[in-house]
């Protein structure tokens, strides 16, 4: 499976069995994506996150970090700020 084929595949299992409490983190979960598939990622992490869970995605896609509902920067080694 290509890495967005599996990932895909990931979200859909968590889509079912997510709820209250559940952390999911991905990490890079755009990275190469065509911008169809990146809105199709986001659709079902906000669908996680409206069941309840976190969504904790370490990404750099100006999509993702524009619809995150919080925001953290990271910089060199030991810096960091909550946007």
């Amino acid at each position: 499976l290509e890495r967005a084929e599996w990932l895909r595949l990931q979200l859909a299992g968590e889509l079912v069995r997510a709820g209250e409490r559940d952390l999911i983190v991905l990490d890079m979960p755009a990275s190469g994506e065509h911008p169809f598939e990146v809105a199709s990622l986001m659709e079902a992490m906000r669908a996680l996150v409206e069941r309840g869970a976190t969504v904790l995605a370490a990404d750099n896609h100006p999509a993702l970090t524009a619809a995150a509902d919080c925001l953290v920067e990271a910089f060199a080694v030991g810096e960091w700020k909550l946007a």
